[in-house]
């Protein structure tokens, strides 16, 4: 799946799959941050158990905006059992950016604001999850076995 790349217009490629079923999405699709983060969603929500994951799709703003109430960006936040460290996936940055450090950055490098810092693409890092968990999505309760 590739993204619909920013800047100054948006890229459409015909011949790509945008709407339909998750498995083309994923083999031959085009999509923006809702899209690519959705379809890998679809694949990682059946097996977080067995991954050791705590899946929670996020929308909120990016680029170092704050706001609670408009969704202008969505991705995917993790958290790892036992360790409980989690990360943050932002598939249409890594596209967008060409930095695989987005693909899984820690939430205290995701969540930074204010910092200037930029990524390899240019873009001021740092996005502001609105606090909502989408899809059901949600932290599960600890376990004897997690690391507190």
């Amino acid at each position: 799946m590739v993204i619909f790349h920013g800047g100054e217009a948006k890229e459409v490629l015909a011949d790509r799959f945008k709407v339909g079923s998750a498995g083309k999405l994923a083999l031959y699709g085009q999509g923006n941050c809702h899209g690519v983060s959705s379809t890998m969603a679809s694949f990682l929500l059946p097996f977080c158990q067995i991954l050791g994951i705590d899946l929670k799709y996020r929308g909120g703003t990016s680029s170092g905006q704050r706001g609670n109430t408009v969704e202008q960006h969505q991705w995917l936040e993790f958290t790892c059992r036992p360790s409980m460290e989690s990360f943050t996936s932002d598939l249409w940055y890594e596209g967008e950016s060409g930095d695989p450090g987005c693909v899984a950055e820690s939430i205290d490098s995701a969540y930074e604001l204010g910092a200037g810092q930029k990524n390899v693409g240019g873009k001021e890092k740092g996005r502001y999850p609105n606090g909502k968990c989408i899809i059901g999505t949600k932290s599960q309760p600890l376990s004897e076995t997690d690391i507190q």
